[in-house]
């Protein structure tokens, strides 16, 4: 055994940086990624489910992966039970790996902190983490199990190199940055850069009007069908940066006697949420009813057909811009609910505290 470790989760953002060419690493992988092109080599493999899950011939991932399994190849595959019909199943120390941390009941609620466990317990003094970001729904259930893990390594010593999933221990310190309320430049730092990116989008939907446009007057039926769907698409982001701004904008314009608080970021919320869904339905009927009206322009090369389609595509612009910035302003007000909670608790507070009616300067 090699004093360094690798553990390689399938994350594309970090995967590709592990050090699949420096000999001094053991290289540790998950599941059907043995079989991955972008695994250039590894040294050992996790495969903690059921026999059921994993002798599946409908496994999407690698649909001959039970037929891997059952090839020696000299390289363990770490397991809850043995396998007989897996050459190199070798079975996960659960027992001795809890009884590691003192604890009566084993604690780890994925195979990534299982992996990183196993590293501790086999003895490495190097432990290098690539490709587990926990970004995913079912992986923040495991988030806190992982930190655990990390800090565990940490107190014996292990020199843990977090290439990936960083932001896992990115939170407010603790009475250091926790407040009650927002710096007065907060909302003006944020109308600031959304504006950026807003006009950006802007300039992008005017270009894809454009093109529409000039589709529409050269009769191209199938370029007009083809670029319709980007133009709403670029529609959507400019309306959602637009609804973003403009909170962000009102808020920045509230004073210390007029201050934002918790309560409105709610209702405010909830406002654009209620007002924004029946105008996402009349928006997806237009939607439909410009498919049929350019169905008729297709089949009868009419001019008036084309007309109503171009008046029609304006219309579903406007839609567009007005349901996303609808939605951004409701995803903008949850964005400052979630920093204030974070702010709130990093300041001693609980949130079943009502932090609603505390004042923001």
């Amino acid at each position: 055994m090699k004093q360094k470790l690798a553990i390689v989760g399938s994350g594309p953002k970090s995967r590709d940086q592990a050090p699949w060419n420096d000999p001094e690493y053991d290289i540790w992988v998950f599941n059907e990624a043995t079989e991955s092109p972008w695994v250039k080599r590894y040294d050992a493999s996790f495969q903690m489910h059921k026999a059921e899950s994993y002798t599946a011939p409908e496994n999407f991932k690698c649909k001959n992966y039970w037929q891997v399994m059952q090839e020696k190849r000299c390289k363990p595959i770490f397991m809850q039970e043995p396998d007989d019909r897996v050459p190199d199943c070798e079975v996960y120390p659960l027992d001795e790996i809890t009884r590691m941390t003192g604890l009566t009941k084993p604690f780890l609620t994925g195979t990534p902190a299982m992996a990183l466990a196993l590293g501790i317990y086999k003895g490495y003094a190097t432990i290098d983490i690539y490709g587990i970001e926990m970004s995913y729904t079912e992986y923040k259930y495991q988030a806190e199990c992982w930190r655990y893990w990390v800090g565990f390594a940490h107190g014996r010593g292990i020199k843990v190199g977090l290439y990936s999933g960083g932001h896992m221990f990115d939170a407010k310190l603790y009475g250091y940055e926790g407040n009650h309320t927002f710096p007065a430049s907060h909302f003006q730092g944020r109308a600031d850069k959304i504006k950026a990116e807003f006009d950006a989008a802007y300039k992008n939907l005017q270009g894809q009007i454009a093109t529409v446009k000039k589709c529409l007057a050269d009769d191209e039926y199938l370029k007009v069908n083809e670029k319709v769907g980007p133009m709403q698409a670029a529609a959507m982001l400019a309306g959602e940066l637009k609804g973003r701004l403009q909170e962000a904008e009102l808020y920045a314009g509230y004073t210390v006697d007029k201050p934002a608080d918790r309560g409105e970021f709610e209702f405010r919320a909830a406002l654009n949420q209620r007002d924004g869904e029946p105008k996402r339905i009349a928006m997806q009927r237009l939607t439909g009813q410009i498919e049929y009206v350019w169905n008729v322009w297709n089949q009868t090369k009419q001019p008036g057909a084309r007309v109503q389609l171009e008046q029609m595509i304006e219309r579903l612009v406007l839609a567009s811009l007005e349901v996303a910035a609808m939605w951004g302003a409701y995803q903008e007000n949850i964005s400052y609910i979630a920093e204030y909670d974070d702010m709130y608790i990093a300041a001693g507070g609980q949130i079943g505290d009502n932090p609603r009616n505390v004042r923001l300067g």
